[in-house]
């Protein structure tokens, strides 16, 4: 884990295209990760944006120790462990920008295992701090608020059967848009909530992964890359200020968070003037 998972959460998404167009919105149009991007992570160019975050994660590939691993159901607690091929995530990376209208837009991409489990990924934007306090294993905590984004897409032998987006209602993520879909390539992907899948968008730089004995063992590169991009006023209804990013499967999961909006924002030491 990094020392930035002790501070939110994130999660992930996975490919087929889906799109939902309002009258009078933008469509979007998914980012080139690449010019935004270095393959070890460093912010290149954030485009006119207002963030960029890279989510660094090792890939387990059913062999080696992942150190990001959920280890009970409800994803509350998360140690090492090893993920099947199907659930294992790789690097991925997230990106926030405004429209022409100042509405935050964000787009998220995340790295896998070409596999024909049966799986989902999601990404999770919540407006509290999600954290991990310190030792083995790292309960979650932090609260979800009205205004909460998910994105879920579902696969079914290693294909995408369904993409969801949803917004947490103070109960439950009502999903605003869902939509059974086929595989489609992420080239010239446009609309108002759209995903695809594709080839990573380029090799980034992984970390040495060991088995349980401690030897380094070889995993099989990410060759699969599943990515969204969602108009959060027109799912949500307004703008809202979002801090924690969690990215998951049923067994992996990657957490981080925005700095510059939402709450690390408010900080005094970032200008702001929560205590």
């Amino acid at each position: 884990m990094r020392t930035r998972l002790a501070r939110t959460l994130t999660f992930a998404v996975a490919g087929g295209l889906f799109t939902s167009m309002a009258l009078g919105a933008d469509p979007l149009t998914l980012p080139d990760w690449s010019a935004i991007f270095t393959p070890d992570g460093q912010v290149l160019d954030l485009k006119g944006g207002l963030e960029a975050v890279f989510l660094q994660d090792k890939v387990s590939d059913g062999l080696g120790v992942d150190m990001s691993v959920i280890v009970e159901a409800g994803h509350a607690i998360v140690g090492n462990g090893v993920v099947p091929a199907a659930g294992d995530l790789g690097n991925g990376y997230v990106y926030a920008t405004r429209d022409g209208a100042g509405n935050l837009i964000l787009y998220g991409g995340v790295e896998r295992l070409d596999s024909p489990g049966d799986t989902y990924v999601e990404f999770e934007f919540n407006q509290d701090v999600v954290k991990v306090n310190s030792g083995v294993p790292w309960p979650i905590y932090g609260t979800r608020t009205p205004g909460d984004i998910l994105v879920r897409l579902s696969f079914a032998g290693g294909v995408m059967t369904r993409g969801e987006f949803g917004v947490w209602d103070g109960t439950a993520f009502q999903i605003v848009s869902s939509s059974e879909t086929a595989e489609m390539p992420c080239g010239g992907v446009t609309g108002l909530h759209v995903f695809c899948t594709g080839p990573p968008p380029m090799e980034t730089v992984s970390d040495e992964v060991w088995d349980s004995a401690g030897t380094p063992v070889e995993t099989r590169p990410p060759d699969s890359f599943v990515e969204f991009g969602v108009d959060v006023a027109g799912l949500v209804g307004s703008n809202v200020e979002l801090t924690s990013i969690l990215v998951r499967t049923p067994r992996d999961v990657i957490l981080d968070s925005f700095r510059t909006f939402g709450h690390w924002a408010q900080l005094p030491e970032a200008g702001g003037t929560d205590d």
